[in-house]
């Protein structure tokens, strides 16, 4: 089993926007070993917007909120939101 963080988008529902690019050159979603890993990485992302606004880089009302974001377990190599079934919801 692996963990991915997802975030509800208007149109797709709950996602894995998270990606990045393999050997070959494409892009693929980001998983993760453990569910502390995962949610690890989305205290950081949100760590890191804070930073941003703090120091001007990012304006305050251009902002996520932590409820757009959950931490999901997934089978292994499955893309996410292709079969809610496969999702074991916490």
């Amino acid at each position: 089993m692996a963990w991915e963080v997802q975030h509800h988008t208007l149109a797709d529902g709950w996602i894995n926007t998270w990606t990045q690019e393999t050997d070959q050159g494409t892009w693929a979603p980001i998983t993760y070993a453990s569910q502390d890993e995962a949610e690890y990485e989305l205290a950081e992302f949100f760590r890191e917007i804070t930073l941003e606004v703090e120091h001007g880089a990012r304006d305050a009302d251009n902002i996520y909120d932590v409820s757009e974001f959950r931490v999901v377990k997934v089978e292994e190599g499955f893309v996410s939101d292709k079969m809610n079934s496969q999702i074991e919801k916490e």
